[in-house]
């Protein structure tokens, strides 16, 4: 897969095998490694430094509630087994000639605050000291948040349900400055460890640059399958500009037209759509992640061309292109020299807004391919200097060549 995309950089990859980032270094392309909230302590699984609820129990994500793996529970920033875990980790990653270590699930506690916690034997007298030195007297000098909760009758499914708990608030912002300055001890650390040669990566969900986020140099956003078209997207290529970070995404769907549509709406927009190969889809009835690999002819040609700053359009109804209904079950496009001369080398998405029925594009005087959909095309010649071709679906793309 190297050798048909030819990326620039691997990102977002667990792997510690010598002999694969050889490979990588073969070709010249440069690598971050990922670390996340489940490195495990104990050989191959997550026993100490984790996460509690205010019954004891440790926690883990709900996406990952039906996984089926030995390390499924998070660490705990507050407890110096998961401080020490992750730097060793992060000096591996370091050792092994990462350009950048990518921190997957980077809010840790703040997030874990949603299921419940963390309410360990390090967070709970963390907060009482968090309450005393920024509410004075709101609280007892031997104030127990936990107890306090529990004597309250707030039990583990009242976190579930988000009834009105007790200094929530408090415990949130509490919870977001401790995964803050932990993330920052960590990266003096490795700043030192790698003599300051190392990047800092993360997914921020939807592209927020919230106040753990912005810790990090680049995030990488995942775009849930029915998000392509919303606003968030534009936002956060915006905010990371504005914060002098670099944004890219990662679309979780296994729609092959959605994801041709979002590769080229990234590149329109300005950023990146990592490639759809081996990337995680959200379903939600699984034991394991579900994974979507995309097709390498449908999507080679596409990234062929941006590398090659291959000019590409979007044509639809908003657009100033000559749209006409020529009969009722059929939509039409036609592009021609008369109209809108197509440039040499150019990469055109045709979008449609009935995709029950076959859409009609009538191309003139034109050398093209399709590139996507293939198999459900159907090109008819209607004349010397006109090419008809017939779609289902919603999405055409079409590479005109010299």
């Amino acid at each position: 897969m190297l050798d048909i995309y030819k990326p620039d950089r691997l990102d977002w990859m667990y792997c510690t095998n010598e002999s694969q980032l050889t490979e990588l270094r073969k070709r010249n392309i440069k690598f971050s490694l990922a670390i996340n909230p489940q490195i495990p302590d104990s050989g191959e699984y997550t026993v100490n430094g984790r996460i509690k609820d205010i019954e004891g129990n440790k926690l883990k994500a709900p996406w990952m509630q039906n996984w089926e793996q030995k390390n499924p529970y998070w660490g705990c920033v507050n407890n110096p087994i998961f401080q020490k875990l992750f730097i060793k980790k992060t000096h591996q990653i370091i050792d092994l000639g990462a350009y950048g270590v990518f921190v997957d699930d980077s809010r840790l506690n703040e997030q874990a605050i949603d299921w419940g916690g963390c309410m360990c034997e390090f967070c709970i007298p963390g907060f009482t000291k968090y309450m005393h030195e920024n509410y004075p007297g709101k609280v007892e000098t031997d104030f127990d948040y936990r107890n306090f909760l529990m004597e309250n009758g707030i039990k583990k499914e009242s976190f579930i349900k988000k009834i009105n708990i007790p200094f929530w608030s408090e415990y949130k912002d509490y919870q977001e400055n401790s995964v803050i300055r932990f993330l920052e001890r960590w990266k003096k650390d490795a700043k030192i460890y790698s003599a300051n040669k190392i990047v800092f990566l993360t997914n921020n969900y939807k592209g927020k640059w919230s106040n753990i986020y912005k810790q990090f140099e680049v995030g990488i956003a995942e775009v849930p399958a029915n998000g392509l078209k919303q606003k968030f997207i534009v936002d956060g290529i915006e905010q990371a500009r504005q914060l002098n970070k670099k944004q890219f995404y990662t679309f979780s769907s296994d729609s092959d037209a959605d994801n041709v549509e979002a590769v080229l709406d990234m590149y329109l927009l300005g950023t990146t759509l990592v490639i759809p190969w081996d990337v995680y889809v959200d379903l939600k009835s699984r034991k394991k992640p579900t994974r979507y690999y995309g097709e390498p002819d449908i999507y080679s040609p596409i990234y062929n061309a941006i590398r090659e700053n291959t000019v590409i359009e979007t044509v639809n109804k908003k657009n100033n292109y000559n749209f006409s209904q020529t009969k009722s079950e059929t939509s039409s496009a036609r592009i021609g020299s008369k109209e809108n001369k197509i440039a040499s080398s150019k990469i055109v998405k045709y979008e449609f807004q009935d995709s029950t029925n076959i859409n009609t594009v009538l191309v003139e005087k034109e050398i093209f391919k399709i590139i996507y959909p293939k198999n459900k095309s159907k090109i008819t010649v209607d004349s010397q200097s006109q090419t008809r071709i017939n779609v289902y679906g919603k999405l055409l793309v079409i590479k005109y060549e010299n």
